[in-house]
């Protein structure tokens, strides 16, 4: 409750100051128009705060991200609350101890651009306002990918949908949920989350509302065939592919698109990189290398020189739009051939 009143409380940005001026975002004008029917609103009152939109490739699904630079962003960065994402070495472990029970199954769910089922209250929308392509302007109607405690919120509101009694073992990141345990446990488990998703009317991606009603609307039975009809003994959750039979993981050819992408890009640069990107690349790699089980040592001296980068930026909040820093040849040459060690995914224990 303490995160979603955010949403709509305005005492909650009491203590933020006014934005000296607007700016456009870096979309196109027919971007905008698309999401203008469900992201943003024309905004004709107070202006409290501004945001700057630009947008991220996802590759693997052939579209754009819209993210948002929020100013209002920086008057909340202590009260910003702290999520620990299980590694998936740790995941894989859960895993495989309730793969190794008689009937175990694993089925996962993923609610739909979460973020956009966040409707921020008409005051609240006020600090994250922009002017559009056609000088008009708009402020943000949903919750932003870009605010620092959108994660926090959203995260909240999943815990909230799955505050009953679990039989089975849980997992969950943000939009992502899944179960592992005997059919009975994961049954008993997703049928009372579909109750708690459908009563406040979160969207997923695996089913619409009406399905859901139909699913529990069945007995006790059929549920359980359907629910036992949705594991998978190959799957991927969280970036990470997972075979239940042979009991390994491997990177998940999602994750192995962006990879490449991402290398292709780093290719294509010469001696300066912006420093979101590089903070993406690393982001990227790190990750990765965690899957794939690699020693992330090797790279002292990239990592070294990553934190002085970064250090640098976090003197001044504004450079990291600023303009592009430079990119050592051999910080770059090291970068690529991690590329190439992760990209190898070579199934491990």
């Amino acid at each position: 409750k303490r995160m979603k009143a955010f949403l709509v409380d305005m005492t909650l940005y009491e203590h933020v100051q006014e934005p000296a001026a607007l700016k456009q975002t870096g979309f196109t004008a027919d971007e905008e128009r698309i999401m203008a029917t469900h992201k943003f609103r024309r905004h004709r009152g107070r202006i409290r705060g501004a945001v700057f939109g630009f947008k991220i490739s996802e590759w693997a699904k052939n579209r754009v991200r819209p993210v948002w630079n929020c100013y209002v962003k920086e008057f909340f960065k202590d009260q910003v609350p702290h999520y620990h994402m299980q590694s998936p070495r740790r995941i894989f472990q859960k895993l495989m101890a309730s793969s190794g029970r008689k009937d175990t199954i694993f089925v996962q769910f993923d609610f739909a651009s979460y973020y956009d089922q966040f409707r921020l209250g008409e005051e609240v929308s006020s600090h994250f306002c922009f002017k559009g392509r056609d000088n008009e302007v708009y402020a943000l109607s949903r919750l932003p990918m870009g605010f620092s405690l959108a994660c926090a919120i959203a995260q909240s509101a999943t815990w909230q949908i799955l505050n009953f009694e679990k039989k089975s073992t849980l997992f969950t990141c943000i939009d992502n949920v899944a179960f592992a345990g005997t059919a009975e446990e994961v049954w008993h488990d997703v049928r009372a989350f579909l109750e708690r998703t459908l009563q406040v009317n979160a969207t997923l991606n695996e089913l619409s509302g009406q399905q859901i009603q139909e699913f529990l609307s069945k007995p006790k039975e059929v549920q359980l065939g359907m629910v036992k009809s949705w594991h998978h003994n190959e799957f991927t959750f969280l970036g990470v592919k997972y075979n239940w039979i042979l009991r390994k993981r491997s990177i998940s050819d999602k994750t192995i698109d962006k990879l490449e992408a991402a290398k292709r890009c780093v290719l294509a640069m010469s001696d300066t990189i912006a420093p979101r990107q590089l903070a993406t690349v690393i982001g990227l790699l790190r990750y990765a290398t965690v899957i794939a089980d690699k020693n992330l040592y090797e790279k002292f001296s990239l990592m070294a020189w990553t934190r002085r980068v970064g250090a640098y930026l976090q003197e001044d909040i504004k450079r990291w739009d600023a303009a592009p820093i430079a990119f050592p040849s051999e910080y770059k040459a090291s970068i690529v051939h991690w590329f190439q060690e992760v990209g190898e995914n070579i199934p491990v224990p």
